[in-house]
């Protein structure tokens, strides 16, 4: 996302398409960092939460148009957001951020409010379980989408909204101590800690998982590798010196991809 546009890249020849996204008084007051925190792909489409205009975007990837807006909250969760099981899965600011609702993918209409013992954070959908982060307590909760009820609570390094899920697992990354976790999705127990070097007091980078590894990405742009088949760092690598690269990062087509004033495809290192 950049200025209320959509960039649709073509991996094969990097052609891109800008789609247009309704900008509000309210999105436009905000710095493109703070309107577009939450943008996830699943349920045949993309969705973008827009927290100046507290709405979520429905986007479909056929047509490259948005086809459905969901009004809701998600300003004080930063727009988080889960696709999966039929639904989308935010942090509304019912009760101070502390209800994770569901809302149906074809419709946009509540499905369900979900109490939480604390405002949540981050959230993703995977391995048939829902999985949200406490925003200032050191929890991941573990919600069964067949219920609705939370399931297990499991106790953290420390409190995170870096949360990504790949190689069976739920991976969570604590940028202050430089620290990332590995989760079984399974049983929501903690598998691994895995000291990483990559720190950063404003704790604002990203996760992904792919090409066999798990990537992290500080706001300086240092990303950090992890090997999940010993679960230990398996090097460190700065972006580029002089490169205007921000701290959204995604792995696809054998690539890591990073937003910034441009959308950087960084070949990964051997």
């Amino acid at each position: 996302m950049s200025d209320g546009r959509l960039a649709l890249v073509d991996v094969n020849n990097q052609m891109t398409a800008d789609i247009e996204s309704p900008v509000s008084d309210g999105a436009a007051a905000l710095p493109d960092i703070a309107k577009y925190r939450g943008i996830a792909v699943g349920e045949g489409a993309v969705w973008i939460t827009d927290l100046g205009n507290s709405v979520i975007y429905k986007v479909d990837p056929q047509t490259n148009a948005p086809v459905m807006n969901i009004a809701t909250d998600v300003f004080g969760s930063g727009g988080s957001i889960g696709i999966g099981e039929g639904a989308i899965w935010v942090i509304t600011f019912d009760n101070h951020d502390k209800t994770l609702t569901r809302y149906n993918a074809q419709t946009g209409a509540v499905e369900s409010k979900i109490a939480l013992p604390q405002p949540g954070k981050g959230v993703v959908v995977a391995y048939g379980t829902v999985w949200v982060t406490a925003a200032k307590h050191a929890e991941l909760y573990r919600i069964d989408p067949a219920t609705n009820r939370i399931v297990s609570t499991t106790t953290l390094h420390a409190s995170s909204h870096i949360i990504g899920a790949g190689e069976n697992s739920v991976w969570i990354a604590f940028e202050k101590d430089g620290v990332a976790q590995r989760i079984d999705a399974r049983t929501g127990v903690v598998i691994a800690t895995v000291a990483t070097g990559a720190s950063d007091m404003e704790s604002d980078g990203d996760i992904a998982i792919g090409g066999g590894f798990v990537w992290i990405i500080t706001r300086s742009s240092l990303i950090a590798r992890i090997d999940p088949k010993t679960n230990v760092l398996a090097g460190r690598f700065q972006v580029q010196s002089g490169t205007v690269v921000d701290r959204r990062l995604r792995y696809a087509a054998g690539s890591l991809w990073i937003s910034g004033g441009s959308i950087f495809r960084v070949k990964a290192p051997e």
